[in-house]
């Protein structure tokens, strides 16, 4: 997967990782900063617009190795156009499993993976099968609430491995945690690329200015009031009612964003 680089992000460098090999001579790395590194892991889409972003960078790259009119662009292209008709399932699947986008694009990736395996490894072009790279039956089992994708196991030992740290360091009472338990389910989710001239981080001004104010100004997007919290606070929480609208800022269309650049400036008036 091809995740996308923020560059006028100031944390921009953290979501992605460079490796650096040791050197056979001379300093290199230490072995303590290789573990760091390989810590890091890998950039997973976590939400229906970051797995479009990666596959359309995905289909670029096939395009750009394959020609455009090859089998792998052709197929990709046609799948990242079911996406974009089958949206707003996409999107509820994924508020249902939030491992749901990082799962279909997996599957995809993997799919690609065998496919170009079995090309390295045969001679003749007719013993390679393409329907590994026919991406059709995934949005139909999408469609028919039959599309079930184990990640890999690293993936999961990763996160296990993490949970059994957290509890044996844990010495929070036993009140604390059952408190702490209820507030996952109401997980705090920040907006990783805020514009500037939105945000009002002073919790006072906040509420004297946008709280039930201006509420007929207040743009939609697909219908859904776009949540102020999230583009103007910087965060919101899983629970929103209007989680829908929990784009990156910079992501959005510009007409929405020029539509919520009004509807700030008469909140701050």
């Amino acid at each position: 997967m091809v995740p996308k680089l923020k560059p006028l992000s100031s944390g921009f460098a953290a979501q992605a990782m460079i490796l650096q090999l040791k050197a056979t001579q001379g300093k290199g790395w230490s072995d303590s900063d290789l573990k760091e590194a390989v810590k890091q892991g890998i950039v997973t889409p976590a939400s229906p617009n970051e797995l479009q972003y990666q596959l359309q960078n995905l289909w670029g790259l096939a395009a750009f190795f394959f020609g455009e009119k090859s089998v792998l662009p052709c197929y990709l292209g046609d799948f990242i156009s079911q996406m974009q008709n089958h949206a707003l399932i996409i999107e509820a699947k994924q508020l249902r499993d939030s491992e749901f986008c990082t799962k279909l694009g997996y599957a995809v990736d993997n799919r690609i993976f065998r496919w170009l395996e079995s090309c390295s490894r045969f001679d003749e072009r007719e013993a390679i099968s393409d329907r590994m790279i026919e991406f059709g039956p995934i949005m139909e089992e999408i469609l028919f609430d039959k599309f079930h994708q184990l990640l890999p196991s690293t993936f999961s030992t990763f996160q296990k491995r993490k949970k059994e740290d957290d509890e044996g360091t844990d010495t929070t009472s036993p009140s604390k945690k059952k408190n702490k338990k209820a507030s996952e389910q109401n997980q705090k989710l920040e907006n990783p690329s805020p514009i500037q001239e939105w945000l009002c981080n002073d919790g006072a001004k906040y509420s004297a200015k946008f709280a039930g104010k201006n509420t007929e100004k207040r743009p939609k997007l697909d219908g859904t009031p776009i949540c102020q919290r999230w583009h103007t606070k910087g965060y919101c929480f899983s629970n929103c009612n209007n989680v829908a609208t929990h784009i990156p800022s910079k992501e959005l269309d510009q007409t929405s964003k020029t539509k919520y650049t009004e509807y700030v400036k008469a909140c701050m008036a």
